[in-house]
C-alpha cells in the first residue's frame, strides 16, 4: 500500500518514466505511475496519478514478528531525529526522509541503542584504562572491539545493505589484505641454542 498522488498540469509529453524520476528522488520509493490518456486521441490528458511506496507499522511489525507498540516506539524515535517522517491518510504510514545512501546504521544504533558496543562508550573505556591498571589490558581489548564495530557502522549505509555492496566491499578488501600479506617479507625465526 501506498500514498497516490494527483498530479496535474503536465506536458502532454511527459512520460511516465520522466515523472518516475521526478518523484523518485531523496531516498523515496515510487510503485507506480499512469499518465491519464485521453481514449480517442491517445495523448495524455495532462495529468496523472502516482503512488508512492509507504510502510505501515502493522504490517511490518506482523512481518518482522515484532510487537507493534514496540515498533512504534522505535518509529517514533527516528521520526524525532528525523530518519523517517510520518505519512498521513488512510493509506499513510512511514518512509524515509533523506535517501539510504546518506543514513548509516552506526546513526541508527546509537540513536535506538546507545554506545555501539556493548562495553560501553570510548571515553567510558578510556577512563577505565587510566584507572584500572589490573584490567588495562581487557579494558584495551574492549576498545579495540568497540572501533572496529563503530568503524564498520560508521560506514555502512541502508543503501548498502538494501544492495549487498557492503559485503562484496568487505570481501574485496580481506582479498587486498591477503594480497598484501602474501607479498609481503615475512619476518624469520632462527632459533637460538641455550
Amino acid at each position: 500500500m501506498g500514498t497516490k498522488l494527483y498530479v496535474g498540469n503536465l506536458n502532454y509529453n511527459t512520460t511516465e518514466d520522466a515523472l518516475r524520476q521526478a518523484f523518485s528522488g531523496n531516498g523515496r520509493e515510487v510503485t507506480s505511475v499512469s499518465i491519464i490518456m485521453d481514449r480517442e486521441t491517445g495523448r495524455s490528458r495532462g495529468f496523472a496519478f502516482v503512488e508512492m511506496a509507504t510502510a505501515e507499522i502493522r504490517d511490518v511489525a506482523y512481518e518482522e514478528e515484532l510487537p507493534e507498540k514496540f515498533l512504534e516506539l522505535i518509529l517514533l524515535e527516528l521520526k524525532n531525529a528525523r530518519i523517517v517522517e510520518s505519512v498521513r491518510g488512510a493509506k499513510g504510514g512511514y518512509q524515509l526522509r533523506r535517501p539510504p545512501s546518506e543514513i548509516y546504521l552506526s546513526e541508527i544504533i546509537r540513536l535506538i541503542d546507545g554506545p555501539l558496543a556493548p562495553f560501553g562508550d570510548a571515553e567510558q573505556l578510556r577512563s577505565l584504562i587510566d584507572r584500572d591498571a589490573e584490567h588495562r589490558a581487557l579494558y584495551r581489548v574492549f576498545l579495540d572491539v568497540r572501533d572496529a564495530a563503530a568503524r564498520i557502522l560508521e560506514h555502512t549505509s541502508l543503501a548498502d545493505i538494501v544492495s549487498g555492496q557492503r559485503t562484496e566491499a568487505l570481501k574485496a578488501r580481506k582479498r587486498r589484505k591477503k594480497k598484501e600479506a602474501e607479498s609481503g617479507i615475512l619476518p624469520m625465526v632462527v632459533p637460538g641454542k641455550k
